[in-house]
Formats: C-alpha cells, sequence, structure tokens
C-alpha cells in the first residue's frame, strides 16, 4: 500500500513510519505555522493517522477538529495552520481513476492566489467563495 499527501503543487508520498510538519528545520515537512511540529502522520501495515501535537490552533480532519490519533480515509482534507492538505491512498486513486478516466484539476484563489482543488467551494487558505467557472 502506498499514501501521499498533496499540499497546493506539492506531493509528499508518505513513505516514513512517522512524518512531522511544523515550522522546525527538524521536521519532515516545514511550513509557515505558529507551532514548532503541528502535528505528524503516522504511517501503518493498511492505513496512516494523523495526530494534532497539542499545536496552537489545532488540526482539522474534514473540518473536525481532532483530539487523538485520527485514522485518514482516502481524499480526506487535513487542515494544519494556514495548510489544507489532501490525504490521497494511492491504490484506491488509482483504481478510482481507472474506473472514471479523469485527474484532479486545481484552480487559483482570485483572492489570495494560492493553488486550491478545483472542486473545493471556497479557498482553503483565506476563506474566500469560489467565482462559479464561467
Amino acid at each position: 500500500m502506498s499514501f501521499r499527501l498533496r499540499f497546493g503543487l506539492e506531493e509528499l508520498d508518505l513513505v516514513e513510519r512517522e512524518t512531522t510538519i511544523g515550522r522546525e528545520p527538524t521536521c519532515t515537512v516545514t511550513i509557515d505555522d505558529d507551532s514548532r511540529a503541528h502535528a505528524v502522520f503516522r504511517r501503518h501495515a493498511d492505513h496512516v493517522e494523523v495526530e494534532d501535537l497539542k499545536s496552537r490552533n489545532g488540526t482539522r480532519v474534514n473540518g473536525v477538529p481532532i483530539q487523538v490519533p485520527t485514522r485518514l480515509a482516502h481524499n480526506d482534507r487535513v487542515r494544519i495552520g494556514p495548510r489544507e492538505l489532501v490525504f490521497y491512498d494511492t491504490d484506491q486513486s488509482s483504481a478510482a481513476r481507472r474506473r472514471q478516466n479523469v485527474t484532479g484539476k486545481m484552480a487559483l484563489c482570485a483572492k489570495c492566489g494560492e493553488v486550491l482543488p478545483e472542486e473545493a467551494p471556497s479557498c482553503p487558505h483565506c476563506g474566500a467563495a469560489r467565482e462559479p467557472a464561467a
């Protein structure tokens, strides 16, 4: 099984047992954040869980604040500070793509210019509502 995180135009394969995200240079992924170490993604044989590391702003999965390690499912959205990450079980993603024969599309927020999934109803970075496609 393989797992991946997408944030903006970047993707990260979760190959290590633990992947930490925060502002400390010792974190696996460094972001501009208030917390030294914001959250950790733990890879198990058949799943990944995310745990908030007592960060100032907390960690959310699909908009819900988490208090305990939380098992992730394909396409879950994880909010860490100002960033929204999308979790992919690449085995499920590949199967779904073969069934649907489509790929995800990205768009730019008209207000802040950040990259976001085209299907998002609002910008995960600044909260601006998406304008309907012309």
